[in-house]
């Protein structure tokens, strides 16, 4: 027996000097899923029931909020969205037949809230994918998403992705890099029965301007209770911490897709900056609505948000060097990729993609000099020797 495999033995070649091969088990076997060389389930960052039903759907009695129906709302790591419904939202004979392609009009949407107080959520680009026949009861309806998004307060019925002031991200794990930190403890001393310490902190605002608005670095600091200086109610901790966000706003009310093409670009931005792909958290688009503005956190499919954080020793640029360009290095971002194209950025490809063959490195960065000198520098005045030599000295 070989590793716990029964009547099974390693065989090579004759001529090939190789080791006895030998296969190590984990402790559970067999594993649950049936295979043992299965990659790890993804996690969920979402995993939690609710109440579900069509936003401004047809008058049926499953389409409204007190008829609607319970299921399970999932939500991987990756942006996967999936939403078991305990019962049916379609019709009988509705997006049924699974030999076609099952995918909803942009207008058929589904909103529900979930057991969290205040929690509602919003799927768009909705496709069916539970199996039944035609002479089966449906007891369970599955649906896909494309989008996802969670906010604290209910949607209106002509919700729209449009009318968003600003782009939101929290810069988790960049921390260090910023190296923005100004939280400050004084010493104890004593006043009367009491002993006194000084907390002092600086909120920073870091504005940039860049094509089609502006970019700020800005630092949240909780801890403080605003309503302190009207109570001395005494408590047994208090906690200070600073959180950092990335923040573009507009020049005029943005639609989604402009703000999540932002969000792509900042985050190839700081992927050149850091020297390695460090995929941003969530996005958060703040939507113009009455009596006050909202808050909503967008999902979507996508490599899962980076969970390390970025040592600034080991980053190519640190923020330091970069604080007072950084707006002028991403204006020039911004304007060289909508100008070369792919042969502009197909090097933050390959950060975002580190496992790739040393032939299609090959094969990007001959399709990257085919298309930055087609697109742009074949306008440009030609190197001088000198120019050229210097170029190449520097590089090397």
């Amino acid at each position: 027996m070989y590793g716990g495999f029964p009547n099974w033995k390693p065989s090579f070649h004759s001529s090939q000097n190789v080791p006895e091969a030998r296969v190590i088990l984990p402790l559970a076997w067999p594993p649950s899923n049936g295979n043992p060389f299965a990659p790890d389930a993804m996690a969920d960052i979402l995993e939690e029931r609710g109440f579900f039903w069509w936003l401004n759907g047809p008058n049926l009695p499953v389409h409204s909020k007190e008829t609607s129906l319970s299921a399970l709302l999932t939500i991987t790591d990756e942006g996967q969205i999936t939403l078991d419904v305990d019962g049916s939202l379609c019709g009988k004979d509705e997006y049924r037949d699974w030999t076609e392609r099952r995918i909803f009009p942009a207008s058929k949407r589904i909103v529900g809230r979930l057991a969290s107080p205040g929690e509602y959520v919003l799927l768009e680009g909705l496709e069916r994918t539970d199996f039944s026949v035609s002479d089966e009861s449906v007891r369970q309806q599955r649906f896909t998403a494309e989008l996802c998004t969670r906010r604290n307060s209910p949607f209106s019925s002509n919700y729209g992705q449009e009318e968003f002031l600003e782009l939101r991200i929290e810069m988790t794990g960049l921390e260090d890099w910023l190296e923005l930190d100004s939280v400050l403890v004084g010493p104890e001393y004593t006043d009367g029965d009491a002993v006194q310490v000084q907390v002092s902190y600086k909120n920073y605002q870091l504005d940039y301007p860049t094509l089609g608005g502006t970019v700020s670095i800005e630092s949240v600091t909780t801890g403080a209770d605003f309503l302190s200086f009207f109570s001395t109610h005494p408590r047994r901790d208090v906690q200070f911490q600073q959180s950092y966000y990335l923040v573009f706003r507009s020049e005029a009310p943005s639609d989604l897709s402009a703000l999540r093409h932002t969000y792509n670009k900042l985050e190839e931005f700081f992927a050149l900056l850091l020297g390695s792909y460090h995929r941003f958290t969530w996005p958060i688009f703040v939507r113009k609505e009455e009596p006050f503005d909202t808050w909503n956190t967008l999902y979507f499919y996508r490599g899962a948000p980076s969970a390390q954080q970025v040592n600034h020793h080991f980053s190519w640029v640190p923020f330091a060097r970069v604080r007072g360009v950084l707006g002028a290095l991403l204006r020039e971002w911004q304007a060289g990729s909508e100008t070369f194209g792919a042969g502009y950025y197909l090097y933050v490809s390959s950060l975002r993609n580190p496992h790739t063959y040393s032939e299609d490195r090959f094969v990007n960065l001959v399709w990257g000099v085919k298309l930055y000198t087609g697109n742009g520098w074949a306008n440009q005045k030609p190197l001088t020797a000198s120019l050229r030599r210097r170029s190449v000295s520097s590089a090397s």
